[in-house]
């Protein structure tokens, strides 16, 4: 199995809570009441979806020969063109954490989809931490 190649995917340290609050940026806002939603975010240009905090997203990254999808939760807006998203692993089109967060930040413009919220299975501690999304990932590369 050849490793993969995430290029353009930058590890980020991780930040206390303090000085994530001291970095984040106001957020556009449709009204008052929607805190943590950025403008508008469409997959094809006919949709128009949101990206939340503590939304999942499916988010693309370019290689040099191929392009990769991977799912993931947004897990900081820093300002309406980046955020900072912690990535799952795709398991048999079941998704987990990974057990060391794999986050980084990522443009705006890398979003393909905000996906729906998901479905957990199973009624186990391990199985309730598997994610499933009522979306058919067959036409992108997930990984």
């Amino acid at each position: 199995m050849m490793p993969r190649n995430r290029a353009r995917k930058s590890q980020i340290g991780l930040i206390s809570e303090d000085d994530m609050k001291a970095t984040v940026m106001p957020v556009l806002r449709k009204r008052s009441d929607e805190v943590g939603i950025l403008s508008d975010v469409s997959e094809d240009g006919n949709d128009s979806q949101k990206v939340e905090v503590k939304g999942f997203v499916l988010v693309k990254f370019a290689t040099n020969e191929t392009v990769k999808y991977f799912v993931g939760q947004v897990e900081t807006i820093v300002d309406p063109n980046e955020m900072i998203v912690n990535f799952l692993r795709n398991v048999n089109n079941k998704f987990v954490f990974a057990n060391v967060k794999d986050e980084a930040a990522i443009s705006r413009e890398d979003i393909v989809r905000v996906l729906p919220l998901p479905m957990t299975t199973g009624g186990t501690a391990r199985l309730k931490s598997t994610y499933q999304f009522n979306v058919d990932f067959s036409s992108y590369n997930v990984m």
